[in-house]
């Protein structure tokens, strides 16, 4: 019974890793939004997509052995925010985040989050300084 429990395992380890190794993740961290993207045959398939707007936070955590990039968000159901599926940002009871980012990536993780953390910090200041200048009061000029 062991034995076959055994054989099972490897033979899921032995179709996976090819699959990861033929159409691997990449992450994009662009000027509004960081984004999970997988290539694949017919070409790039964005598998997770958050704008910065959207993070609450990020960070680097150790579970385990693993490590990974943690993060919260303001908003799941932000229609702004995608993933697929969609347990990737559905995760706080599993992990204690909204999503995770783990490795694989030319970058470190630590790297990854401090990056994040970055633009965290200029979207706030940026949705802060609309705040400011969005005066919705008529302006009367004589």
């Amino acid at each position: 019974m062991i034995a076959v429990g055994v054989f099972l395992l490897g033979l899921l380890a032995a179709i996976a890793m090819p699959f990861e190794i033929l159409f691997p993740q990449r992450i994009i961290v662009g000027k509004s939004r960081v984004q999970i993207v997988r290539k694949g045959s017919s070409g790039d398939r964005v598998e997770l997509s958050i704008p910065y707007y959207n993070l609450k936070r990020a960070t680097h955590e150790k579970d385990g052995d693993d490590w990974y990039v943690g993060l919260d968000l303001y908003d799941l159901d932000d229609p702004d925010t995608y993933a697929e599926p969609r347990s990737q940002i559905e995760k706080k009871k599993e992990k204690g985040r909204d999503a995770t980012i783990d490795g694989g990536f030319t970058a470190s993780l630590k790297e990854i989050a401090d990056i994040l953390k970055d633009r965290i910090v200029a979207a706030k200041r940026k949705r802060e300084a609309d705040e400011d200048d969005g005066d919705d009061e008529p302006e009367i000029l004589d």
